[in-house]
């Protein structure tokens, strides 16, 4: 025999609206331990570590609005060891009386700079130092042109170009193509131009 307090309860169960059953999903965020780290193609050159630099400073004594500076130095000190066995290192200074530069170009007028560098790696490698005072300095869509004093001197194997100079006398053959003098230069690399062109 079944208690009427029984069929009570289980009447009520009867009249109590279905409520559907919710599921709660947690999704945690992926942290970035180290932002300062970019994720590039390791063919390219880089260094280990949020901070390759050891020393990049750079200042001007009045940086207008449209990206036109009066007297602009930096100052620059880089080592780095990449993930393919490549070296690098290099330090140097530079600095100009006008500077003008954007996406386009970059125009230096009454320039100084000095510097050294070294690179082993397996596309090649390269030794070189500069030295010279420039008149006008001009790059653009893979083009360098200058006009000024060189005594600085380069011997390198690397990146499909090959280039050997002595006391500002030089030539550049491969994908860069050049011609140093003692008072100039002029270059044009044949990939970024190529890049240039189809981006335009």
């Amino acid at each position: 025999m079944t208690d009427n307090k029984d069929l009570k309860y289980t009447q009520q169960l009867k009249n109590q609206p279905y409520i559907p059953e919710t599921e709660t999903r947690i999704i945690l965020e992926q942290q970035d331990l180290y932002p300062d780290l970019s994720y590039e193609d390791v063919k390219e050159q880089r260094g280990y570590g949020p901070y390759p630099d050891i020393w990049n400073e750079s200042s001007s004594a009045h940086k207008f609005d449209n990206d036109f500076e009066v007297i602009s130095v930096s100052t620059k000190v880089r080592t780095e060891v990449g993930v393919n066995g490549s070296a690098y290192a290099n330090a140097g200074t530079d600095a100009s009386g006008f500077r003008y530069k954007d996406d386009i170009g970059d125009l230096k007028i009454g320039s100084y700079s000095a510097s050294a560098e070294a690179r082993i790696g397996p596309d090649g490698a390269s030794a070189k130092y500069k030295l010279g005072v420039d008149v006008v300095n001009v790059k653009t869509g893979g083009a360098k042109i200058n006009v000024g004093v060189d005594v600085g001197s380069e011997a390198s194997i690397s990146g499909g170009s090959a280039k050997l100079k002595v006391g500002g006398v030089g030539v550049s053959v491969g994908k860069e193509i050049g011609i140093n003098t003692p008072i100039g230069g002029v270059s044009i690399n044949l990939e970024e131009a190529a890049e240039n062109c189809a981006i335009q």
